[in-house]
C-alpha cells in the first residue's frame, strides 16, 4: 500500500513538472495547499522568478490574464515571459530599477510578495 502512494506521488510531481518551467512548483503548490497562501484576484510580485515555473502557478491560481495582469515577475536573468503577468527585467539591487517595477505594478499595493533569491541578495548585502 505505501509502494503504492510513493508511485501515485511519483507520478504526480513527475506530471507537474512537465507542466510548469520549473521543476519546484510542486513544493510550491504544496505549500500553498497546507498554509493558503495564494488566493483568486491576489496581486502578487515576485522577485527571483526565473525559469518562470512559480510564475506559471502564480498566474493560473490568481486568475491573471493578459487585460488584467495580477502577476509582476522580476529577475537579473532575461527569460521569455509568461502569459498573463508582467516580467521586468532588472537588478532590485539597483535603486534605479525601482520606478520600472512600480510602473510594471501599476502604482498598486501588491497583497503577497514571493522572494526566491532571498539567500543571493542577502550575502551581496552582508558583504558591503
Amino acid at each position: 500500500m505505501v509502494l503504492r502512494s510513493i508511485r501515485s506521488l511519483s507520478c504526480f510531481y513527475s506530471t507537474l513538472s512537465n507542466k510548469y518551467r520549473s521543476p519546484y512548483v510542486p513544493k510550491l503548490i504544496e505549500l500553498d495547499t497546507r498554509y493558503s497562501l495564494v488566493r483568486p484576484e491576489m496581486r502578487v510580485l515576485e522577485i527571483g522568478c526565473y525559469p518562470g515555473g512559480w510564475t506559471q502557478y502564480l498566474v493560473s491560481k490568481v486568475g491573471s490574464t493578459e487585460e488584467n495582469p495580477l502577476v509582476t515577475s522580476i529577475d537579473i536573468q532575461s527569460m521569455n515571459g509568461v502569459p498573463g503577468s508582467n516580467f521586468v527585467h532588472c537588478d532590485i539591487s539597483d535603486e534605479r530599477s525601482y520606478e520600472e517595477i512600480e510602473k510594471a505594478i501599476g502604482y498598486q499595493k501588491v497583497d503577497l510578495v514571493f522572494i526566491e533569491t532571498i539567500t543571493r541578495f542577502v550575502q551581496m548585502h552582508v558583504q558591503k
